[in-house]
Parts: C-alpha cells; structure tokens; sequence
C-alpha cells in the first residue's frame, strides 16, 4: 500500500521524537526528556474512550514514543474528571500505564484549574490517589495558577496527598548506580546525619542556590521536595562533594 500524506508526517514526526531524545542523552545522558500529549491517543483506546484522535489530526503517534522508550517521562493530559463519560480519567490512566513496556515515568497531567471551577478539590485528591495504584505514581499539576490562587486545594494537598515527604523515583535506564553519601559537618567537624523518624513530622527542606555549603538558602514551602528532619541536601554535581546544612 503506497504511504499517504499522512503517514509521512506521523513518520516523520516519529523521527524527530526519536532524534530529540537519543541527542539529548548523546550530549548529556543524565537529563531526563519529557512528553505531555494529548491525552487520548485514539479513540476506542481503551474501548470506552470516545473523543478528539490525535494520531489523525496531529500525527502524534503518542504511544509509539512511549512503547520505544524515546522519553524518561510521559505526562498524558488526562483533564478529565474520574466520571467523565467517554474520557473517563481512571480508564486513560490504565490505558497509559498498560502500554509503558519500557518502564518509563508515566505522571498524568491533572486538571487543576478545574478545582473551585466546577470541580471540588476531593477531584484532585481522588485522581492523585489512582495513580497511587500504579507503582511508578506520580503527577503532574496543571498548571502552577491553580495551586497559587486555590488555598482551599492547597490546604487539601498539604493535609492528605502531600502529608509525608516523597523521593523522586529512579530511573534506572539512565543511571543506576548510587550517588554518593552526603557528609555532614559543622565548622569543620564531621557529625552524624540525622534520620527522620516516621512519626516525626519532617521540616521543610534548605535548597542551596551556589556551589558551596556556605550557600545562600530558601526554604520549600509545605507543597514540594525532598526533606528531613531539620536537614537542608546539596546535591553534589561533577566533583563537588555533597554536604548538609542544618536548620537554626
């Protein structure tokens, strides 16, 4: 069968994807390249999925880039709701993760602008809390407004799905081996590093912005990163040692 005009597009769409993704890790193999396509990649996918086909009209052949791992994440905008008909968020999110067979992140995108614009902020919390189900769980808000101008969204998060801290997951495919132990010291003298306990409630992590331990810092708010029990992480990057800070 000769190739359409539309085949040759998807085609060449699918090379460019290919091409991004192995440059990126050919110049630095480190960084993690991300997709975030439409969120149905045809209809009838899964069966009940009804809707605009991105693959037609796009030429996003959206799951083929996933099935052969051209990126380290793939953030599906799933901005429907969990009783949506026809563009049910839990079915998508299924689908998605059914087709990850290289084992890459799958962090949906969610709608949360939506929250306190016809929907109530338990929407959210519930969407979070399928992709808990999956073991790669993770998500991706849309967009950052929703959680700078929604305290009551805010205030959810902080108090149900963000109450414990979490760890960005491995992406072993990159790399895995084990970065290196962070050392602790205080005007010079080694000290012990300080395990949060599980039923202690951890602070808010100290990002260092410069390359020493004498950095200038800012504290995280309640709605992100990484963090331990009065202990601000300098992650080390080329030969820098990585250090710790304590909080006053």
């Amino acid at each position: 069968m000769p190739e359409t005009i539309s085949d040759s597009d998807t085609r060449s769409v699918d090379l460019f994807m290919e091409q991004v993704y192995h440059d990126i890790k050919a110049a630095k193999p480190w960084v993690k390249f991300g997709i975030s396509p439409f969120g149905i990649w045809r209809p009838k996918y899964p069966a009940t999925v009804t809707g605009f086909d991105s693959y037609a009209e796009l030429y996003a052949d959206s799951r083929k880039w996933l099935r052969e791992g051209w990126c380290d994440y793939l953030a599906p905008q799933l901005y429907w709701s969990t009783s949506s008909k026809g563009q049910s968020f839990g079915a998508l999110l299924g689908w998605w993760n059914s087709e990850n067979v290289q084992h890459r992140h799958v962090w949906p995108g969610l709608n949360s602008l939506k929250a306190g614009e016809g929907w109530p902020a338990t929407e959210i919390l519930n969407e979070i809390s399928l992709t808990r189900k999956f073991p790669d769980a993770g998500h991706v808000h849309w967009s950052i407004s929703a959680l700078m101008k929604n305290p009551t969204l805010d205030a959810s998060l902080a108090h149900e799905a963000y109450r414990e801290p979490a760890l960005i997951p491995a992406s072993p495919w990159l790399n895995a081996k084990s970065p290196a132990t962070p050392a602790l010291t205080r005007k010079g003298t080694p000290m012990a590093v300080p395990v949060a306990s599980s039923s202690r409630a951890a602070m808010p992590p100290t990002m260092h912005s410069s390359s020493g331990c004498g950095a200038k810092k800012s504290a995280l708010g309640a709605l992100g990163g990484i963090s331990g029990r009065g202990v601000g992480l300098k992650v080390p990057s080329g030969n820098e040692r990585p250090c710790l800070s304590r909080r006053a």
